[in-house]
């Protein structure tokens, strides 16, 4: 679980993954209620979400994503949507994304 603005409304919404088949879910929230909710994305039991962060610079958060061979791939977010979605490399096994 994690927790990131999305959709660039200043608050912080919420992002998971399902261990047993790999969907990844986002509530969208609005204050302390759900704006939104549903499944954005479902990735192999090898993938995990490494970290959070608005990595376009679009004032909303993305999502880092590795696998277990070392391969890092990045979901650029518009909201609940991914608008681009792509393996940017492979740093190997040995590698640690530090947060």
């Amino acid at each position: 679980m994690d927790a990131a603005d999305f959709n660039g409304d200043g608050k912080s919404d919420i992002l998971g993954r399902n261990a047993a088949d790999g969907r990844v879910g986002l509530w969208e929230m609005n204050g302390h209620a759900v704006a939104w909710a549903g499944t954005i994305a479902t990735v192999g039991s090898d993938w995990q979400i490494a970290e959070t962060a608005d990595y376009n610079g679009d004032g909303r958060d993305d999502i880092l994503i590795r696998n277990d061979n070392g391969n890092v791939g990045l979901w650029e977010m518009d909201g609940h949507a991914i608008a681009w979605a792509g393996t940017i490399g492979n740093v190997g096994t040995d590698w640690h994304i530090m947060t």
